[in-house]
């Protein structure tokens, strides 16, 4: 039976996707929000946006919030919104007003320390298909957590210098294996 080959660049092609840039999926997430958050959606090009001040982002017209976002959104742009947007509905409830925004940037912390813990099974050297995939894959997460994290995009390069704690090593390993099979691999060291 022949498997695939795994294919690094999709991940890429998901990392980069902009989630508002199609008509539908605006119509569906504006609809959306009017039931869950009474919240309405209108997109304008970037551009446009940019040209709004800090106030004018966020509106109260007719009992309802009106948000204005750039059609081609990125994901890591979503904490500033998400923030923005609890600070104004969660008003009476401050302790919740920045949950969501902080569990995005846990969700960044996250994807960097996975990116870390795979470029720490193969040395930058090593020019092996799986070295190269290992990498890559390294890449990738590391930089996209930290664009969550700095809410701006982060190419940066993996540091030289990798090290995770052995605290989170084993919080990698248990989030990439699940936590049954982590359980599992440690009774059986």
């Amino acid at each position: 039976m022949n498997t695939p080959a795994f294919n690094s660049h999709k991940i890429s092609e998901v990392l980069e996707h902009r989630p508002f840039n199609d008509f539908a999926d605006q119509e569906f997430f504006a609809e959306r929000c009017k039931v869950h958050d009474n919240l309405c959606p209108q997109f304008l090009p970037r551009k446009d946006r940019e040209t709004l001040d800090e106030e004018q982002i966020l509106q109260q017209r007719k009992g309802q919030l009106t948000l204005f976002l750039p059609q081609d959104l990125q994901l890591w742009e979503m904490m500033e919104i998400i923030r923005k947007i609890d600070h104004d509905t969660l008003k009476h409830k401050p302790e919740k007003q920045n949950e969501r925004a902080n569990q995005l940037l846990e969700l960044g912390r996250k994807f960097e320390k996975s990116g870390l813990y795979f470029a720490n099974f193969f040395p930058s050297d090593d020019k092996s298909e799986e070295a190269k995939l290992a990498q890559d894959l390294a890449q990738q997460f590391y930089s996209y957590g930290c664009s969550l994290q700095q809410k701006t995009k982060n190419s940066d390069a993996l540091p030289r210098n990798i090290s995770l704690s052995e605290e989170e090593l084993s919080e990698v390993d248990q989030r990439l294996l699940g936590k049954q099979a982590y359980e599992k691999r440690l009774a059986r060291l």
